[in-house]
Formats: C-alpha cells, structure tokens, sequence
C-alpha cells in the first residue's frame, strides 16, 4: 500500500484546533506505519513506550538525559497524531477498544511521568526541582487533554 505524504494531509490529517507541531510531521511517520502494515494500536503501543522510556531520561539529573526525554516525549506525541491518521486511513477510527485504548494512552504517559519521579525522589539527593518540574508538566498535559477532550465534544 503505497501513500504519499500529500495525500496523508489532504485525507486523514486534522485542520483547525488541532493543526500544530506535531500533526506537520505525523504524516511521514503515519506514511512508513502504513507501507510497514502497523495497524492504530501498535503505533498506539509504541508512542506509549516513547512516553515511558522519557519519563525515565526525565528522572535523572543530568541535562543530556532532559534533552533525549524530551527528544523522545516529542517523538511520543507525533506517534499519538500518527495512530489516529493510521486509524482514520485504515477506516478503524470508530472502534471502541481503539478509542478507549487511545485515551488510556494518553492519561498514562502522564501517570507514568509522575510516578516515576516520585518514586526516584527517593534515590537521589532532593531534587525538588524535579519533582516541581513533573508535577507543572503534568497539570498542563492534564488540561490539555482536558480542553481538548471537552471541544471535542461540545463541536
């Protein structure tokens, strides 16, 4: 199945609200998805790792280990505008195991982010920036995926 990046944002890629960042590269991430046959939950399943894996680079204090968490945690949303398109292309978007397992997704990366530095708060010498630093990320992704959630909905 061969698809171009064009035809990816004209298609499945979403306009308006959500047209930032990360939806002008998902599409040629979503293109090698789709010619590799990766289906929406596995490209779910791996922007998820990514998540988990920066939460851990996030934990340890030492700059080169924020700039691959961050490298990653970016990497970790373009994969969460690429599974939708995937599902969007692929005619699945209206699954429920694939909408509740999208959603968990994102409500766990976060989860994970926090739990993680709490719990090698422990292992480290106080590092209250840290800790502050994770807790500020995660009430911003929360309100984010909050709002986004409620536009989505009232639209």
């Amino acid at each position: 199945m061969s698809v171009s990046v064009r035809e990816l944002r004209v298609t499945v890629s979403k306009k308006g609200f959500d047209n930032n960042i990360f939806h002008m590269i998902s599409p040629y991430f979503t293109s090698f998805f789709l010619l590799s046959g990766f289906n929406a939950n596995q490209v779910s399943i791996m922007g998820f790792l990514c998540g988990a894996v920066a939460a851990i680079f996030f934990v340890y204090p030492y700059p080169l280990f924020f700039v691959f968490g961050g490298f990653l945690l970016f990497l970790s949303m373009v994969f969460d505008c690429s599974d939708g398109e995937v599902a969007r292309y692929m005619g699945t978007q209206d699954s429920l195991f694939g909408g509740f397992f999208d959603w968990f997704n994102h409500q766990s990366k976060v989860l994970v982010l926090l739990a993680l530095t709490v719990c090698f708060m422990g292992v480290f010498p106080f590092q209250g920036y840290i800790l502050c630093m994770g807790l500020i990320f995660c009430f911003f992704w929360f309100m984010n995926t909050t709002f986004k959630g409620l536009i989505k909905h009232v639209r």
